[in-house]
């Protein structure tokens, strides 16, 4: 999915829940009366992915923020 594709009130909770938050690549569910947003990208520094659960009416019910460390592989 492209990011100017994603709906504006999942980035709007996504950027409140994570100050900073520049988004890189997302990708969207169907699930059961809605959708899933899979959003990855950093804040200050570290990569975060982000799921953000939203109802068939646009509505906004969950935001689960994972910050993964950043590994450097040797």
């Amino acid at each position: 999915m492209e990011l100017k594709d994603i709906p504006k009130v999942v980035l709007d909770a996504v950027k409140e829940k994570i100050k900073g938050f520049e988004a890189k690549t997302a990708v969207v569910e169907d699930e059961k009366g809605g959708k899933e947003y899979e959003i990855v990208g950093t804040a200050n520094g570290k990569n975060v992915e982000v799921e953000v659960t939203v109802d068939k009416d646009g509505k906004v019910l969950k935001v689960e923020v994972e910050e993964e460390e950043n590994e450097k592989e040797e």
